[in-house]
């Protein structure tokens, strides 16, 4: 960075000021561009002045092949995996005297007589010790830091240690107290900055970035920061360091690692002690994984050479033991300030921040045309259904979200003002919508259980002085009516279909201010069976008077033949084609046809908004822009995204986003995180749902919400948004279109995402072997929920796969064992609350299916057991039972849905039975 120097008077201290958009000299004032310099990042960089090359050889092997890698990256120029780099070379330095520190103080815990002494005599140790039994984020791992380099040694009782395990705790703590002072640096120009609250701001930025030397003038200054601590630590490493089970030391890049067993080893002048260490370091493919934390009563280790976390069983019965014995202790803790934490775990502000930039109520195009069009409908008919057809990429699932009632984040507001009569609409009509999905393969159980939840819904759940409050659901007959649209015959579905809508407007119009009912069903043509929901939908005669019926999906000549006959010569009272170039208005009784400028008008608007935003990134005229993508919303919305993170995407002329950015990400990121954001796509595009953080977390494999987790998120907002649904915020792909070009592009991903699924399923027994299975109710196990409610239905929907992949096995069983225990074994009081976050009536559906398709006796069984009278369908049946009969219910809508949901069951299972006897039970029940 030599040559970045002020033009007029050579100083140094210059800084990029965002606020002018040029440079600026600290000494002499003046202003100036350096574009056309032709400096690169990363010159001078190389020098001596920001290496310590003494430290690659003391340091524990895994920190100075880290260092050593940093350097090659800086060469190499690539600034994505430098920064990577930056942010493990600065976690090892802080960790790892941290793990040597947590070894000792928990060796003096077991060790010493009265444990309560010892943390009445030094405060800060306690504190430590509750530290340590969390996830450690960065700035956790600061704050141990912190605590150590306060710890008093003297008010200790080491007599348990001999001395040099007391010289080790001594000389870490020492240590500790230098580097605390290390980690600070300050760009000319601006403030100084800690470290952790630079990594923790930079985590969040994306890997893609472009003109480092203005983005991230710090490179330079954490460089000569790293020398200095590099410097300063070497008398450390030369005295205390690893050694494997051979008493090789585990130091310097050239050392070769064979790890099973890790010990601390600490030099004197005579020769090496060496100590086996609790774990907090362990071995693990021939290379040293670090403590990361403590969750769910586990505890979870970090291999920085491969990114994964995993879990050790005996480090975690040791934590497990100490907070047992602290939790029977009154707290007394260390408070440290905002300033000493600085900001580093993951708090509301921390996601909301994501959420906002990852809102899809940012990227609305609003087209009054379609609102327009859709009161004049509702206004026209007495009752109607409406079909909805446009192109792919022009916004139909936005119009839809911006209507629908039970959405929080995109629902109308400007209306009020720009389209009349909009407000009186809304507030008169009752709109519910929901979206298909294609990995539903055409399950009309699983749809029709959508369309019927959201149309039960009087109102959504929410958040009240931070407590949830349940969504507001339609009970009783109205539940039985929707279950029998599942069983009943085809000639009959059309006429109880009306009937069921009929009966839940009846209770809207009961119960609310509204007097009109529409349900919006979004994206037919996604499905791979849209022909078998065309099998519901009944004409409008058979719906009652303020009773209507919305359908979306693309033109006829984008979704296949048969759908499109089934929609053109279905019963649809009016339909509306929206093209890019044209309107066609087919009613009753005319036809409209006419250009569709309130299209282009929309679509002009949003992208010299968008242009605008961007500023001098980008050198195109908006006319051009929208002529490229043709005017798509979908892709003009995905382009804007990838200029925001990075301008080199400006001039994208392969439509293929997905490609190119994945190309992008693969050549300025680490393998790790390139495999995590495939893992993340890979998720998203195979678990057929929406997930919120922790659920897409544990089953992209990363175990917890993490500053990286976010980070990839964000890198992600091109293709992926957040909608807040009364589940709260979940995660989603914009568009249908990034969904099937994963799916295209990764043609083995429902294997990989099966396989994943199947394998932490051994979360579910270890929640079994320990007692502990009520423990997924609560809210840290959501990712545990969601793969126990759902894996069955996953067997379900890909039964097709699954019946010709002799080498992929069902994990039935796992489910089988979980299901069995959660139910018999918790207490009547938690019972109720157990069906009101599990649903047990969908697992029964999905299981009774599963065993139809997979049980004894099926061609291709991968399970032992049958349906008939299978004893887990009994326990789930005695559950509602006792809800319906013994339990105290706090509300009597509840205990009159438990009642039909225990007399559907026990019906179900008397038809199930072979015995006559057992069968006559069951209907007694």
């Amino acid at each position: 960075m030599n040559d970045l120097t002020c033009p007029e008077c050579g100083s140094a201290c210059i800084y990029k000021s965002k606020k002018f958009d040029a440079w600026i000299c600290e000494d002499c004032g003046k202003r100036f561009d350096l574009s056309d310099r032709g400096v690169k990042w990363n010159d001078g960089l190389l020098s001596s002045d920001y290496w310590c090359t003494e430290f690659y050889q003391y340091a524990p092997s895994s920190l100075s092949h880290s260092y050593r890698q940093l350097m090659h990256y800086v060469e190499e120029g690539n600034i994505g995996c430098t920064l990577f780099l930056i942010r493990d070379v600065f976690e090892l330095m802080i960790k790892i005297p941290t793990v040597i520190l947590f070894d000792s103080i928990y060796s003096l815990f077991e060790n010493c007589e009265d444990y309560k002494i010892l943390l009445e005599n030094e405060p800060k140790l306690e504190s430590l010790y509750r530290n340590s039994m969390q996830i450690l984020t960065t700035g956790k791992w600061w704050e141990c830091v912190r605590l150590g380099a306060g710890l008093s040694i003297e008010k200790l009782d080491l007599n348990v240690f001999d001395e040099h395990r007391k010289a080790v705790l001594s000389d870490t703590v020492s240590y500790l107290k230098q580097i605390f002072k290390l980690f600070t640096f300050q760009v000319p120009g601006k403030r100084k900055v800690n470290m952790v609250t630079w990594r923790n701001r930079a985590v969040g930025h994306s890997c893609l970035a472009s003109k480092p030397e203005e983005s991230y003038p710090e490179i330079p200054y954490i460089l000569k920061m790293f020398k200095k601590t590099g410097e300063e630590s070497l008398p450390y490493y030369k005295k205390i360091c690893f050694a494997n089970s051979n008493k090789e030391l585990l130091a310097g890049i050239a050392s070769g690692v064979n790890v099973e067993e890790v010990f601390i080893s600490y030099q004197t002048d005579a020769c090496c002690h060496f100590f086996k260490i609790h774990d907090f370091a362990a071995g693990r493919n021939d290379s040293i994984s670090y403590y990361d934390g403590y969750e769910k009563g586990k505890a979870y280790l970090l291999d920085y050479g491969d990114g994964n976390r995993y879990k050790d069983a005996g480090l975690s019965k040791i934590i497990m033991s100490a907070k047992n014995k602290l939790d029977n202790k009154t707290v007394v803790m260390d408070n440290a300030s905002s300033a000493d934490i600085h900001e580093d775990v993951l708090e509301t502000a921390d996601i909301q921040q994501l959420e906002a930039q990852l809102s899809a109520e940012n990227q609305v195009v609003y087209i009054d045309f379609l609102y327009q069009w859709l009161m004049r409908q509702v206004k026209q008919y007495t009752s109607g259904v409406f079909v909805l057809q446009s192109e792919r990429g022009m916004g139909k699932s936005t119009f839809c979200r911006t209507i629908d009632q039970l959405s929080k984040s995109e629902n109308v507001r400007w209306y009020t003002d720009d389209l009349d009569g909009w407000t009186e609409f809304m507030e008169s009509t009752a709109v519910r919508v929901w979206y298909f999905n294609s990995s539903y393969y055409g399950r009309k159980d699983i749809y029709l259980k959508g369309i019927k939840d959201v149309l039960l819904t009087l109102e959504p759940g929410y958040l009240e002085n931070e407590v949830w409050i349940e969504p507001n659901h339609l009970v009783g007959n109205l539940e039985s009516m929707w279950g029998n649209l599942t069983v009943c015959s085809e000639d009959l579905r059309k006429l109880y279909f009306a009937e069921a809508m009929n009966l839940t407007a009846g209770e809207y119009f009961k119960r609310t201010n509204k007097n009109k009912l529409l349900l919006v069903l979004d994206g037919l043509d996604e499905m791979k069976e849209g022909r078998t929901l065309l099998s519901f939908i009944p004409s409008s005669e058979y719906l009652n008077p303020n009773v209507y019926l919305l359908i979306t999906c693309r033109t006829d000549d984008e979704i296949a033949p048969e759908l499109a006959k089934g929609i053109s010569g279905g019963v649809c009272t009016t339909k509306l084609i929206f093209k890019r170039n044209g309107i066609l208005e087919i009613g009753q009784a005319r036809n409209v046809t006419g250009k569709n400028e309130t299209y282009h008008r929309a679509i002009t608007a949003y992208t010299e908004r968008s242009v605008a935003g961007l500023g001098s990134k980008i050198h195109m005229e908006s006319a051009e822009i929208i002529e490229r993508f043709e005017s798509r919303f979908s892709e003009l919305s995905a382009y804007f995204s990838l200029c925001q993170l990075n301008p080199g995407f400006c001039t994208l002329r392969d439509v293929d986003f997905l490609q190119a950015f994945l190309e992008v990400v693969k050549n300025n990121s680490t393998n790790t995180y390139y495999s995590k954001v495939l893992l993340i796509l890979n998720t998203l595009a195979w678990c057929g749902d929406s997930l919120n953080l922790r659920e897409l977390a544990f089953l992209s494999g990363e175990g917890y919400v993490s500053f990286r987790f976010l980070g990839i998120l964000n890198d992600l907002r091109a293709f992926i948004k957040v909608s807040r649904t009364d589940r709260g915020n979940c995660y989603e792909f914009s568009h249908n279109e990034w969904e099937e070009s994963v799916k295209k592009r990764f043609s083995s991903g429902g294997i990989e995402f099966r396989m994943r699924c199947d394998k932490l399923l051994d979360c579910l027994d270890e929640l079994c072997l320990e007692n502990r299975t009520e423990d997924i109710l609560l809210d840290i196990y959501e990712g545990e929920r969601w793969l126990f409610t759902h894996m069955l239905s996953i067997y379900v929907r890909d039964w097709p796969e699954l019946k010709e992949n002799r080498f992929e096995h069902l994990s039935v069983n796992k489910l089988e064992c979980f299901a069995e225990k959660l139910i018999t074994h918790s207490s009547d009081s938690t019972k109720e609350v157990l069906v009101r976050e599990i649903d047990f009536r969908d697992f029964y559906q999905d299981y009774s299916r599963v065993l139809e398709l997979y049980g004894s006796g099926r061609v291709n069984s991968k399970m032992q057991v049958s349906c008939q009278t299978n004893p887990l369908l009994v326990t789930i049946a005695e559950l509602y039972h006792f809800l319906a009969i013994d339990g105290k219910i706090s509300h009597s809508r509840d205990h009159r849905r438990y009642m039909e949901i225990a007399g559907y069951l026990w019906h179900s299972l008397s038809a199930l039975s072979d015995s006559a006897e057992e069968a006559s039970a069951f209907r007694k029940k």
